[in-house]
């Protein structure tokens, strides 16, 4: 109708990392590290963090040592490097460059990045614990419909669909024992979570969500499962497991986690060993004010004709 909205400002330099216990109270990880933060992924052992960091030239991986140790530079190439997850075993980070290509880079950036080829584009990844499965989403910009996919890199060149259709499916989350997927599919009509078993996915499927939900992530020991709801809240369900199948206790609702950063179609937190949360407590102000521009089609227009 010609009005015009946009958000003036975008991504701050003053974000920051903070730990967010059950109840909510928050605390900054170091408080001397600022910066515009995209999202970010806990070594196995708790004691790194890997971040993207967006700058001047783009955005870049770094991984930090926790709490008040030095952020080193981990991608020296391109500037379009974001959504890093570590490998299993701690000493490796992946990643994604701005071309859908994975990538995977020393922690300690002794030594160049490697791509890891895989017989699918995509925006996601998680490595199974054993190190025989990579998890996959494909899909997005573009490219079609998000789906959930799974390869056996230096196996074979099969990938197997997880979670496909003509709904989106993303923000793949393996559960630590790896028999379990967590995905967010739009099948009803919204985003809700689903978990499927692994890697025989056509087996069951399970509905996770009633209220809207995004971003699923397992708890270190398998036994809870988190997500955000429709409200930004921040949810967890009890598992219980027999090998066979899976029980997910009443939902209950931690704390209010929407004026922490989101992200679409990806995880943006990750969990602690002792159950607390990682996020990014975005600066003050930083997505600017919202500006409505009314009749701007007909002052376009009247420019055009002087």
């Amino acid at each position: 109708d010609g009005t015009l909205f946009y958000q003036q400002g975008g991504l701050g330099s003053d974000d920051q990392i903070v730990r967010v216990d059950r109840e909510g109270a928050a605390v900054a990880v170091d408080p001397a590290w600022r910066s515009s933060f995209q999202n970010l992924s806990l070594s196995p052992d708790g004691s790194l963090l890997a971040v993207a960091q967006v700058d001047a030239s783009g955005s870049h991986i770094w991984v930090k040592e926790l709490d008040t140790g030095p952020a080193r530079l981990m991608t020296f190439d391109g500037t379009g490097n974001t959504r890093p997850v570590w490998m299993p075993d701690g000493s490796h980070v992946l990643y994604f460059d701005g071309e859908q290509r994975l990538w995977r880079a020393r922690a300690d950036g002794g030594a160049a990045a490697q791509q890891v080829a895989t017989p699918v584009a995509s925006w996601e990844a998680e490595w199974s614990q054993d190190g025989t499965w990579l998890v996959l989403r494909t899909g997005g910009t573009g490219t079609g419909t998000r789906d959930v996919v799974a390869v056996r890199p230096g196996r074979d060149s099969l990938s197997v669909t997880i979670a496909g259709g003509e709904a989106d499916e993303d923000a793949p989350a393996l559960a630590p024992n790896g028999r379990w997927v967590a995905y967010v599919s739009t099948e009803t009509g919204r985003e809700e979570i689903y978990v499927r078993p692994f890697p025989d996915a056509d087996r069951t499927k399970i509905r996770v969500s009633v209220q809207g939900g995004t971003e699923p992530r397992w708890a270190r020991d398998g036994r809870e499962l988190f997500y955000r709801n429709a409200r930004g809240e921040m949810v967890v369900h009890a598992v219980r497991e027999d090998g066979v199948a899976l029980r997910l206790e009443t939902a209950e609702v931690l704390f209010d986690a929407a004026g922490y950063l989101s992200e679409n179609y990806h995880r943006t937190y990750d969990v602690t060993a002792d159950g607390r949360f990682m996020m990014v407590a975005p600066a003050e102000g930083s997505g600017g004010d919202l500006v409505i521009v009314v009749n701007w089609a007909a002052e376009i227009r009247a420019r055009l004709d002087q």
